[in-house]
């Protein structure tokens, strides 16, 4: 199973900085957080025989901006870790919003 060192480390063409779960004091837009959002096992002779970790990557920005989000996608593609997306506007923080959701 890949560390979070190791994500990291593959996110850092990107650009921007990265942290776990969220920052105390946010950086200036643009900046990924990612985060541990469920195990996915595999079941095999009635135990669990391995799993991998769901992770979400998130990408916040002032405006909308596809280039971002082609950065992640080619660090992703780069390293062989598929993907889906998706998109939103959190208006309560004035920020523009792409999920990245990976399994490792």
């Amino acid at each position: 199973m890949m560390t979070f060192a190791e994500l990291v480390a593959i996110l850092e063409p990107t650009g921007f900085p990265w942290t776990y779960h969220h920052w105390d004091t946010p950086p200036p837009p643009p900046y990924g957080v990612y985060l541990s959002v469920r195990d996915n096992p595999f079941f095999a002779d009635n135990r669990t025989y391995t799993f991998s970790a769901g992770i979400r990557l998130e990408v916040y920005s002032l405006e909308r901006d596809t280039s971002l989000d082609d950065k992640v996608r080619a660090a992703l593609d780069a390293a062989e870790i598929p993907y889906d997306t998706d998109y939103t506007f959190l208006e309560s923080e004035g920020l523009y919003e792409s999920i990245f959701e990976i399994e490792v």
